[in-house]
């Protein structure tokens, strides 16, 4: 998440936004391995800077710019970024929704264009005259009255476009995202519609039915059509609001969406979308809990994503190896790929897969030594001892092995944890080995057990 976290640490650094509670982790770092490999990957798919569909035969302007806003997060592939914003620049006029428009301005601005002026358009008047008035309504809502595909994943890309350029309408936008929160946290991927006569004044039937999504109100009970991508879409928007654009009140419901992604990860790392676990999904909360602060959690859903890349590990005498760096969309399409390659027909799936886990592939934690201090140097037989390990990321999962013992725990929001445990009646040196989430963050030290 190179390029968003650089942009809210400077942020974040203002005088005004001082205490701000949304923590953004240091952008210092270099993508991983992991995060490199993707971006290559993706790069390699790009025809003439756009993503070019073989199967249906058309530039996918909007899958374009999301491997344009992968290669960004991750800081990799300097060439091809240029490469896109040059092709995406003469064709600005062939994308023009509410929510593509949303996406095209953070992608445009993280690249470092000026999305006013971008191919001689100006983008941000685009989308403000795309959002619904305030005498409406659904006031804040990034609406295409014509051929409206508008959700809450569109209306996310909107409130992050809008926030990016400190927009007067970010507010409004934001607060009818908000609208798409659920009790628990989550937001519902389609969003409510308000009756709407047809206004006489317009070329076009612009009337619209009333549809009721409104959470606690669907046919069946429970069912309100939460996603874990809806929400992740929100969190890392939610975030670009309360610290890009300033507006207020988003931290506690930013909280909870956090809190309702945690809750959903599964016990191997993954997040589900109907049911099943996948890498799109994955990697959308993956970099929203990283983008966060939640390292630890992030970390976790990385590995799983690592687990489903084709790595040269895992291409290694099959037909994979010609695409080392993709990332497969569930482990099907994995088997799929190693057994047959990625043809035309499925490479669009890859593509997809691979620009939206990204991201997220690049929370993987690196190693590191960790420090492991007993409290005691020295301590009397059957004593209790204490052993604090720091230097972990926030949330990060830690075990601790001494003595026979294996005492598990999970690190504060510091990057700290620290247990107790009785040294036993065997003297001499004992030492106590400290594993993060993965064999590559360890520590040791020594105490000693006398009489």
């Amino acid at each position: 998440m190179k390029t968003i976290t650089r942009r809210l640490a400077a942020l974040a650094a203002a005088p005004l936004l001082a205490g701000a509670l949304v923590a953004v982790p240091g952008s210092a770092q270099a993508a991983s391995p992991n995060a490199t490999s993707a971006g290559y990957w993706l790069g390699q798919q790009l025809s003439e800077g756009l993503i070019f569909n073989e199967q249906y035969e058309y530039n996918d302007y909007g899958l374009t710019i999301d491997v344009l806003q992968a290669l960004l997060d991750t800081d990799t592939q300097p060439a091809k970024r240029t490469e896109i914003v040059s092709a995406l620049r003469e064709r600005v006029n062939e994308y023009t929704s509410a929510g593509g428009t949303g996406k095209f301005i953070t992608a445009v601005q993280d690249a470092g264009a000026v999305p006013t002026s971008f191919g001689g358009v100006n983008l941000v008047q685009r989308l403000e005259d795309k959002i619904v008035g305030s005498d409406d309504p659904e006031a804040g809502r990034g609406r295409d009255y014509v051929g409206d595909f508008s959700s809450t994943l569109t209306q996310s890309l909107i409130v992050r476009g809008l926030s990016g350029v400190d927009s007067n309408k970010a507010a409004a936008a934001v607060s009818y995202l908000l609208k798409q929160q659920c009790a628990d946290g989550g937001f519902r991927e389609a969003m409510f519609t308000e009756a709407v006569a047809d206004d006489p004044e317009t070329p076009f039937d612009d009337s619209r039915e009333a549809v009721d999504r409104t959470c606690g109100d669907s046919t069946t009970a429970g069912d309100d059509g939460e996603t874990v991508d809806a929400t992740a879409f929100a969190v890392r928007a939610l975030i670009e609001a309360k610290i890009g654009a300033e507006v207020p009140d988003v931290q506690a419901p930013l909280s909870r969406a956090v809190l309702y992604l945690l809750k959903q990860q599964q016990a191997d790392g993954s997040f589900r979308n109907d049911g099943a676990s996948n890498s799109n999904s994955t990697g959308l909360a993956a970099a929203a809990l990283s983008v966060y602060g939640k390292a630890g959690p992030a970390d976790l859903a990385a590995a799983w994503l690592v687990k489903r890349q084709a790595t040269k590990a895992a291409a290694t005498g099959n037909q994979l190896a010609g695409e080392l760096g993709a990332i497969a969309f569930d482990n099907n399409a994995l088997a799929d790929g190693k057994a047959d390659g990625i043809g035309v027909p499925d490479r669009d799936q890859w593509i997809r897969a691979t620009s939206q886990a990204a991201a997220g592939i690049d929370a993987l934690l690196p190693a590191k030594k960790l420090s492991i201090k007993p409290k005691y140097s020295t301590r009397p037989r059957s004593a209790q001892q204490l052993v604090t390990v720091t230097g972990l990321a926030a949330g990060e999962k830690v075990t601790v092995y001494t003595l026979g013992k294996t005492l598990k725990g999970q690190a504060n929001a510091s990057g700290v944890w620290s247990t107790r445990f009785t040294v036993g009646t065997s003297l001499g040196t004992k030492v106590v080995r400290a594993f993060g989430q993965n064999a590559k963050r360890v520590g040791e030290s020594t105490f000693v057990v006398v009489k």
